[in-house]
């Protein structure tokens, strides 16, 4: 018997499954396999571990700072445009980009860890990050193309999934990174957000 949200969930996916065909089937698949991991990870205490891990670097504080400079470059942007129209077409889809980061961003608040009074703000690195995308899993109802860096609001570099050439960043007293994986059309289909410091702290270059 289901007693908890994603175990009723798991449920009702199962039993929808067998009714659909296509991208659609794959997609309940798709989430039915993320859900048994969750599910198993939650019974073994290995859930909430990950999540540490992942938001370690960015507690409710910063993320909650960062949506509110996602806002304020929003607000700028617009008051651009209301004195020169003639910026509407470059700046719509840097608004646009903000308005997608802030969604996505909101969404983490809830995994964030509370404030630790002892932390300090994100601290400036310097350094060059190598990256070489392996893998990405993805709703087959969502055709994902791109990976997006950015680095303090700067698209920094962009590469294909299905490639395998290493990217090299280089940063410079750089406090922000994002990863943003774009689909089809330019859709955010989903974006991380941590400090560079945290790169040194896993001995990444």
């Amino acid at each position: 018997m289901s007693n908890t949200p994603d175990e009723k969930m798991l449920e009702a996916l199962k039993s929808l499954s067998s009714k659909l065909s296509g991208l659609q089937k794959e997609s309940a698949l798709y989430k039915i396999k993320n859900l048994e991991r969750r599910i198993e990870e939650k019974k073994k205490g290995l859930s909430e571990e990950k999540d540490k891990n992942i938001y370690a670097s960015c507690d409710r504080k910063n993320i909650e700072a960062k949506i509110n400079k996602e806002k304020n470059i929003v607000r700028a942007f617009e008051k651009l445009i209301s004195v020169d129209g003639s910026l509407v077409e470059d700046l719509t889809a840097k608004i646009q980009t903000s308005e997608k980061k802030i969604f996505f961003l909101k969404k983490h608040l809830d995994k964030a860890p509370d404030i630790d009074e002892q932390r300090q703000k994100f601290s400036k690195t310097t350094g060059n990050v190598k990256i070489k995308p392996v893998s990405i899993e993805c709703d087959p109802l969502y055709e994902a193309k791109m990976l997006d860096f950015y680095i303090d609001n700067e698209l920094k570099a962009s590469a294909n999934i299905n490639s395998n050439d290493e990217i090299i960043i280089n940063l410079e007293n750089n406090i922000e990174f994002e990863i943003v994986l774009v689909g089809k059309d330019n859709v955010f289909l989903g974006m991380v957000f941590f400090a560079c410091e945290r790169l040194v702290i896993h001995g990444k270059d």
